[in-house]
């Protein structure tokens, strides 16, 4: 889920938000998949009128015991590049690569060519209003142990602009978009609630 501005806009994001942005993203592969699936990344923002970066990267690291590898695609922003990487050390080092995207409205996909099976997706928004639903799962722990949680499902977007007239975007990577594929048309409150529902 993401907001965007109205068309030739742009956010202005206070200090204290760019402060507290994680400069160190992981996506990491315990095991055949990916964890998270699902990611957002936020690696520049507009100030002034031009592209001002984060300082963010994004981490793809293999700490399992076996090799795999990331062919990571994006749109005509971000292309393509594919990397091995190799099984975790006995002394517990890691093979990782390092990604800084640029922002851009398609899905970034990162796959593994050696287990057909395993895919994560990456957003990269110029802004750090976004957010993927829980899914009750640790990525240090078992993936599924917290499935029957309340908070499976559920998001939240802090820090939004308020009174801002915006666009609100829901995105499955199996339904396709849950909004109008344009964004629905929101003005933010202090707290807004919207519910969404994925169709099999």
């Amino acid at each position: 889920m993401w907001i965007e501005p109205e068309a030739g806009y742009h956010f202005v994001i206070p200090q204290d938000q760019l402060d507290a942005i994680d400069k160190e993203v992981v996506l990491a592969q315990p095991h055949c998949s990916f964890l998270p699936h699902c990611l957002v990344v936020f690696p520049s923002y507009y100030k002034d009128g031009a592209q001002v970066k984060t300082g963010q990267t994004l981490f793809i690291e293999n700490d399992a015991r076996v090799t795999h590898n990331a062919k990571v695609t994006g749109g005509p922003l971000n292309g393509e590049a594919n990397s091995t990487l190799q099984p975790k050390k006995p002394d517990g080092e890691v093979s990782k690569i390092d990604r800084v995207f640029k922002p851009e409205k398609n899905p970034i996909t990162v796959a593994c060519d050696v287990h057909k099976w395993m895919k994560a997706y990456v957003r990269a928004h110029d802004h750090p209003y976004a957010a993927v639903s829980s899914v009750g799962a640790d990525v240090k722990k078992k993936v599924w142990e917290n499935l029957d949680s309340d908070q499976v499902g559920t998001y939240s977007i802090k820090g939004v602009p308020v009174g801002a007239k915006v666009k609100l975007f829901v995105w499955h990577e199996k339904a396709g978009f849950l909004t109008p594929a344009a964004g629905e048309v929101i003005t933010l409150g202090k707290e807004n609630t919207k519910n969404f529902t994925a169709k099999k």
